[in-house]
């Protein structure tokens, strides 16, 4: 049988068609052109996200001016299974901490420091490196023996490090808080208020705060004052720990213990008294009435709790002021 000219171009074309309805049909079977189109979407969404704002974190000055010794005793119950705290304690699986804070690093002598903290002997443990160390103690001293992986909260190391700041005799200054960041822009409205509330000094004791002094109990000045025994005892003839001894503060001068270490901001003040009133705005918050201060303790806010203390601290005296 012969074909004309026609019919062979017909079937060509014929055949063409099917061979492209087949590639199509085929390739839409192997690769499917949604799930192509929704990773491209995805990778398109992804690019176009903003990115996420960087973390500022505190700096360390300001953070350990916020802590606490009482938060850290309780952070520190996860390094009593290897470590002691308390003077002349022994040594565990770790080294006793006491005067660790400003000490040399492997201060304990004849204790199996690692080669790696052994060879940092001739360093200081300051503010920053402790914190350096206690948050990742492999990456600070490679090859150390302490399995502890460390804390990765700044506030948990800030509030260990003021709790061994308390377990130390002499310890050194505080860095200061960076200062604050002056708002871009401030209303002529708000910037006198800002300006006034500016911290310079604590306010002056309350009018009625002698009334407060005359109604209140030693006894619970005693309960207040619970939260002064990891630096201080009010004992007569007592030993100085971390902080003087007190009895006989009560009108007795500034910085009165002979041979203690004050800081230079309390020694400075040896002139004046710790009259009544004195102990009332120190007690509001001792940082503000003696900047550099070495003492962590942030003050106590309620009159009540500073009439009752100082009440009871006037129980502990061999001839008190009489109340005013």
């Amino acid at each position: 049988m012969h074909f004309s000219l026609f019919e062979k171009l017909g079937a060509s074309a014929l055949l063409c068609a099917w061979l492209i309805y087949g590639a199509n049909f085929l390739g839409g079977t192997l690769v499917h052109v949604r799930e192509h189109e929704s990773a491209m979407h995805a990778a398109a969404t992804h690019d176009a996200a903003p990115a996420a704002a960087p973390t500022v974190e505190t700096d360390l000055g300001t953070l350990l001016a916020a802590a606490t010794p009482e938060k850290g005793e309780k952070v520190f119950g996860k390094c009593k299974a290897c470590h002691t705290i308390e003077q002349g304690g022994k040594n565990g699986v770790g080294p006793n901490m006491w005067n660790v804070v400003g000490g040399p690093k492997a201060h304990m002598e004849g204790f199996a420091y690692s080669a790696g903290l052994a060879d940092r002997h001739g360093e200081k443990w300051t503010y920053e490196n402790l914190n350096a160390f206690l948050t990742s103690p492999k990456d600070y001293i490679p090859g150390t023996k302490m399995s502890f992986a460390g804390l990765k909260d700044p506030e948990d190391r800030a509030n260990v490090i003021t709790f061994l700041r308390a377990n130390t005799a002499n310890p050194p200054p505080l860095p200061a808080p960076a200062p604050k960041a002056a708002p871009a822009a401030a209303s002529a409205a708000t910037a006198p208020a800002a300006s006034a509330s500016a911290e310079t000094a604590p306010a002056a004791p309350p009018a009625d705060f002698k009334q407060l002094l005359a109604a209140a109990d030693p006894a619970s000045g005693e309960k207040v004052f619970g939260k002064c025994k990891a630096c201080h005892n009010a004992e007569k003839g007592g030993a100085n720990q971390v902080g003087p001894n007190l009895w006989n503060v009560v009108g007795a001068p500034v910085a009165h213990h002979d041979g203690f270490p004050y800081s230079a901001a309390l020694a400075g003040k040896s002139g004046e008294k710790w009259t009544y009133d004195e102990l009332n705005v120190y007690l509001t918050s001792p940082k503000a009435w003696a900047p550099g201060t070495k003492m962590t303790f942030a003050g106590l806010s309620k009159p009540e709790d500073r009439a009752a203390v100082i009440a009871f601290l006037r129980t502990r005296s061999d001839s008190p002021l009489p109340l005013p």
